[in-house]
């Protein structure tokens, strides 16, 4: 090659490799157009993952909100119970000291167990009543000893005894 053809090479080479000021406009829209759709993009993407953290945090938080209710009914419902227990416990102590007093084991010796003071008299009355007609005949002797039952049993022995 000589000169003069490396001279057209350059010129050539210069000319491709420098745009033209029109071209250079279009070109510049044409990146302004994609740095804008990747811009756009890349807004989009971050909006989107703000929304999706924003409604993992609200989930979240609502899990929290109702297992947070849910702990506080089971101690109030604990706390309850505890207090139930405690009355009965009272209850039971109370119960306990009066079967200590010596008037609860009094009763219960006599109840129970028969017993007796030196100085009482016992007196035993039965459950069924009945009464007894004694008439007396001239001399002061009884003549009939004759039982009487209430009415109830009357009609009782009347319908059920053979």
């Amino acid at each position: 090659m000589s000169r003069s053809d490396k001279g057209v090479e350059r010129s050539i080479l210069s000319f491709s490799t420098t745009p033209s000021p029109s071209l250079s406009k279009e070109g510049e829209n044409k990146e302004s157009i994609i740095f804008m759709k990747k811009k756009f993009s890349y807004v989009v993407f971050v909006f989107i993952a703000g929304i999706v953290l924003a409604v993992f945090i609200s989930v979240s938080a609502v899990r929290e909100s109702y297992r947070s209710r849910t702990i506080e009914k089971e101690v109030e419902t604990l706390k309850q119970e505890a207090q139930r227990i405690e009355n009965e416990n009272e209850a039971m102590r109370e119960r306990i000291s009066y079967f200590e007093t010596p008037e609860f084991q009094e009763k219960i010796a006599k109840e129970k167990l028969n017993l007796q003071k030196p100085d009482e008299n016992v007196v035993v009355v039965k459950q069924r009543v009945e009464k007894q007609v004694q008439e007396i005949d001239d001399q002061g002797g009884v003549v009939q000893d004759e039982k009487v039952d209430p009415n109830y049993l009357k009609w009782w022995n009347f319908f059920f005894k053979y």
